[in-house]
């Protein structure tokens, strides 16, 4: 008796501690709302500069297991008809909170870790956004489940319901999509991942024949961190079940077996990695041209010159945004030129440090054979050189170090996916394959004729390497000079 006296006591002791926690947790977050909403605002004029989006709270009502409030996003004073919102615009979040530290919906998943609060997040039917809700049949298009730990930290999984839209041009229609996003409380450390739904899509193209498209299996997530000079580094993985088009019922162009992985990371300063690239198969008009394959590998690059390239090439693009934005500017060619010009500008930060880059290996094959490029480019510092050039060659190894470059065209390879593509244009297989032999034929033959490239066996092979001013084209050594002469037409090296 005594006994179950005792465990009596401790459920109602621990029961007086959840709710008096509770109750004082859901008062810290009514006080801090506040805070923020602030928070989000700075967020958004960061990142959104020109948008005039602002974020306030209303109907905030507290309770001592869980609360609610809505979040309004809306045009603020400024806005105009041609921003995001327009005045009187407005998105609503209706925002459930169940407080910490045991978090009702977190039990109901039986997650018993301590947690500051859960989120439930929804769209809430209005106006401005009455036609996503007839896409995914009046239910709130997007949910999401957020958990928001002590260290600020913070968990969300965003759910998205099949969506569908039919007008008199076709339909669209998508299963559902789930996202991950997760971040420590600093904000360093972030994973993200992405469930997408398969999508389906008909239309009519320009000659108002019927178009199919189908995306299956697609799939992506990432880590990511700062490295101690502030530039996000991390893995992030893609993968493509299938992409296909059919016109008229009959399929033209198919692709399956995506696959890309990236893995970047910060050592005493210097960034590198390497990224892969896999296509399994593709199909034109049901035949198979073949499969791909890169790997890239860049090393050495300085991390502190390398995020401030990628910010002054950012504030530019901003600034274009802006530009577009307030109508001061309407030109893709004036813009394209800016970007151009900045990156150009700040090529010697991407250089500093005498970074490496290479093509690992580009492979293309099929069923009779394989193709392969592979390139190494050594970079020199620009920083570092101290005198005037007085030549070409000179200006070059002001930036170039050492290039190696090779070509492997399998030509059994070569004439079977050009004879391929001559058949998806019409031409008979007899005729596609002549056709593929002669061109085949012919730049093998005019690879020898310029002494770009020479025959071993099946394939047409060719080799370029250049180190202190001279060029080596598949064993003959020249000026830099020379080469540009014999080789490079004279508008591409005037740029004209």
């Amino acid at each position: 008796m005594k006994k179950t006296k005792i465990a009596l006591g401790v459920v109602i002791a621990l029961g007086v501690v959840w709710t008096g926690t509770a109750w004082y947790t859901g008062k810290q977050i009514e006080a801090n709302m506040g805070q923020l909403v602030d928070g989000a605002n700075q967020q958004i004029a960061q990142y959104l500069p020109d948008s005039h989006l602002v974020l306030t709270q209303q109907d905030f009502r507290r309770g001592i297991f869980s609360s609610h409030v809505q979040l309004v996003l809306q045009g603020g004073s400024n806005a105009t008809q041609d921003d995001p919102l327009a005045p009187g615009q407005k998105v609503i979040f209706s925002e459930t909170i169940d407080h910490g530290p045991f978090p009702l919906s977190q039990l109901k998943h039986l997650n018993l870790v301590p947690a500051a609060a859960s989120v439930h997040s929804e769209l809430v039917n209005n106006d401005t956004v009455k036609g996503l809700f007839s896409l995914s049949n009046g239910q709130s298009p997007v949910s999401a489940e957020t958990r928001l730990g002590y260290d600020k930290s913070s968990d969300t999984t965003f759910d998205v319901t099949a969506l569908n839209y039919t007008d008199n041009t076709g339909k669209i229609s998508a299963q559902p999509s789930v996202f991950t996003l997760a971040a420590d409380g600093q904000q360093n450390n972030i994973r993200f991942s992405a469930n997408v739904g398969d999508v389906a899509a008909q239309f009519k193209n320009d000659s108002n024949l019927p178009v199919d498209m189908t995306i299956a299996g697609l799939d992506f997530s990432g880590d990511t961190h700062l490295s101690p000079e502030g530039l996000r580094l991390g893995s992030q993985k893609l993968t493509l079940k299938s992409l296909s088009t059919a016109v008229n019922a009959q399929p033209v162009l198919s692709v399956s077996g995506v696959n890309m992985n990236s893995d970047f990371d910060n050592k005493a300063g210097k960034t590198g990695g390497k990224i892969n690239y896999v296509i399994d198969k593709v199909q034109l008009k049901q035949q198979t041209l073949g499969s791909a394959a890169l790997t890239v590998s860049l090393n050495n690059f300085d991390t502190a010159s390398v995020k401030q390239f990628y910010d002054n090439y950012n504030a530019v693009v901003k600034q274009n945004l802006a530009d577009i934005a307030s109508g001061q500017q309407d030109d893709p060619q004036a813009m394209q030129q800016s970007v151009n010009e900045t990156i150009l500008q700040n090529l010697p930060l991407i250089l500093k440090g005498a970074p490496e880059f290479s093509v690992d290996s580009l492979t293309l094959k099929n069923e009779k054979g394989e193709s392969r490029f592979s390139l190494k480019a050594d970079f020199n510092d620009p920083s570092t050189v101290t005198t005037a050039p007085q030549s070409l060659g000179q200006v070059a190894d002001g930036y170039m170090k050492n290039l190696n470059a090779t070509l492997s065209v399998n030509m059994p390879m070569a004439q079977q996916l050009l004879s391929i593509i001559g058949q998806s244009q019409g031409y008979s297989i007899e005729d596609a394959g002549k056709l593929a032999s002669q061109q085949i034929q012919g730049l093998s033959a005019m690879g020898q004729m310029f002494h770009l490239a020479t025959v071993k066996g099946d394939d047409i092979v060719s080799a370029l390497q250049y180190s202190q001013g001279d060029v080596t084209v598949n064993g003959q050594k020249m000026p830099l000079e020379q080469f540009i002469q014999q080789y490079v037409p004279a508008d591409a090296a005037t740029g004209e």
